[in-house]
This record gives structure tokens, sequence and C-alpha cells, in this order.
């Protein structure tokens, strides 16, 4: 497939189809820490209950679930020690995704 470029990084021409059709997940928003208790990230928690579930893969698209995921993550709050004693109280947590030149809807095939 030939591809045009629309700009050079060094000296790598990047194509413009290098980077798109692509969703990349966060397990909380930059510059903060993703809460992991004993039994487990809320995170992966929340994203394990939300893709688990056939009902919803079954009836919804790629992006609604993650924003389920979300919701789901948000419902989560507890005190969290980070050491020397210090301790921040009520944390919650909110994860991000980034879509990247998605064009079309992904759903999952039916079970």
């Amino acid at each position: 497939m030939d591809c045009e470029t629309d700009r050079t990084v060094g000296s790598q021409r990047m194509s413009r189809l290098k980077y798109s059709e692509m969703i990349v997940v966060y397990p909380t928003v930059d510059l903060h820490a993703a809460v992991r208790k004993p039994e487990g990230s809320w995170f992966v928690h929340s994203l394990c209950e939300v893709f688990g579930d056939r009902d919803l893969t079954n009836a919804y698209e790629l992006r609604d679930l993650l924003d389920k995921v979300c919701i789901r993550l948000s419902h989560f709050k507890d005190d969290v020690n980070v050491g020397n004693g210090f301790k921040y109280q009520d944390v919650v947590q909110t994860s991000e995704y980034v879509v990247t030149g998605m064009s079309k809807k992904f759903y999952f095939p039916l079970r």
C-alpha cells in the first residue's frame, strides 16, 4: 500500500497510517498514580468486570465499554498509604483513553 507522508521526524518519515485506528487506555490521568491494593488494581478490576460481562460486550461498542470502565472505576474510594506514615484519604481514580484516527465503531463478535 502506498502511503502519503505528512512530516519528517529526525531522519524518519512518519506515515499518516502508522498511528491510525488505535486506542490507548490509561488506568489514570496524566501526573496521577493508579491505585493498587493487595486484592489488585482498581482499574484492572473494573476492566475485567465490564469486558467479562457478555451482555455488555455483545451490546456496546468499544468506546462505550471503556466509558463504562471509567464509571465503574469511579465507584472505588479508599484511604491510600503512600509511605513514611503519610496517607491520602478518600482517594478516587478515573481512567482515560486516547483515540487516534478511529473512524469506525468496533464491536466484539457475539459469543
